[in-house]
């Protein structure tokens, strides 16, 4: 019976996750903070609703003219945009009126519009009216989303004003990513590594479910850097680009994004703290011992114990690997929970190695 003991490196993965739901991308939305965040050309003021608490109201007065008030809103091209919340407005003649509109940097080129929602319900202390969902998707070249509410002679109030994109990401894993072949190692909580026993080239790679449009990555620790993908598979340093960081302590950031550029909705991360270091092999595997003639047709060995302690290169830790053979060593066969420096044969049948 043959014993290998085999140097390795011990590689620590601790994980945070996060799973997130659509975030608002509005501010100040609910108007607890009057008009922060909001830019009108009318008259702007608030009451208190029963059930939503502050009230944003354009044109409370239902004045002849046409009034705006608006929000500016980062936008990302391709990513779908979705617009909800409470309204109403006075039983006059005019338009109170909802819509996105789109928009690239300088804020002045339009490049899309959503369907606009007229709001015709009358305003009412104890109740709100939902407005249709708005959702539009945002046309190439786009930077902002206008948020914009209009009146026209008719006063419009709107509440909880939330503007978000889809988000069902989740990230459940990193594996490395094997560049030149197809040996993909997974990242397991508590494994074992070293630099050796890893692809020649490689990199790590995200696994997740749901629908994500980019991943944005940032090292720390043994090195820095923060790069982010837009197609899949997501990796890093990134696609097509092998790990080149080498050994070292690292924290690594991944986060899944529901558009291009880290854009959108934080859809979910984690954070993964990892060790990756070199293993200076043992140059020697030590001897065991010893050789047993029993007869019988089923005997029991006694423990085989070491007998010579491995040696050169470094000695801890050390991972003992023991193998059986039924045929002097042709083939062997690992034998499974045999870890220790001894090893315990229990009965056996038949001449064993």
């Amino acid at each position: 019976m043959n014993k290998h003991k085999i140097l390795l490196l011990t590689f620590f993965l601790a994980i945070t996750t996060f799973f997130g739901k659509a975030q608002n991308l509005i501010t100040n939305g609910d108007f607890v903070a009057n008009a922060t965040g909001w830019n009108t050309t009318g008259t702007i003021s608030y009451l208190t609703h029963n059930t939503t608490g502050n009230v944003m109201v354009l044109n409370n007065a239902d004045a002849a003219g046409t009034y705006y008030v608006y929000q500016w809103v980062p936008a990302t091209p391709g990513a779908v945009y979705s617009l909800n919340g409470v309204a109403a407005t006075h039983a006059v003649t005019g338009t109170a009126s909802i819509k996105m509109q789109f928009y690239a940097a300088n804020q002045t080129t339009l490049l899309g519009t959503s369907s606009t929602n007229n709001i015709t319900v009358s305003f009412n202390t104890s109740s709100w009216t939902a407005f249709p969902t708005l959702t539009y998707t945002a046309p190439a070249n786009t930077a902002y989303i206008k948020v914009l509410g209009t009146s026209v002679n008719r006063a419009l109030k709107w509440d909880n004003l939330v503007l978000t994109t889809p988000c069902s990401a989740n990230i459940t894993g990193l594996i490395f990513n094997d560049m030149v072949g197809s040996n993909d190692m997974t990242l397991t909580n508590g494994a074992t590594y070293y630099l050796s026993s890893l692809p020649s080239s490689f990199n790590i790679e995200a696994v997740y479910t749901g629908n994500l449009e980019s991943m944005r990555y940032t090292l720390s620790g043994g090195a820095s850097s923060t790069i982010i993908e837009n197609t899949d598979p997501y990796n890093f340093p990134g696609t097509g680009t092998a790990w080149s960081y080498g050994t070292g302590t690292y924290t690594l950031l991944a986060e899944a994004f529901s558009a291009d550029n880290a854009g959108g909705t934080l859809c979910a991360s984690q954070t993964f703290n990892f060790t990756i270091g070199t293993c200076n092999n043992l140059t020697s595997g030590g001897t065991i011992g010893n050789n047993e003639t029993l007869c019988g047709t089923s005997v029991d060995p006694s423990l085989i114990v070491n007998l010579t302690s491995p040696s050169g290169g470094s000695s801890s830790p050390i991972e003992y690997l023991w193998l059986i053979s039924l045929d002097g060593g042709t083939t062997n066969t690992v034998i499974s929970g045999a870890t220790n420096s001894t090893y315990d044969p229990g009965v056996i049948t038949q001449t064993t190695w």
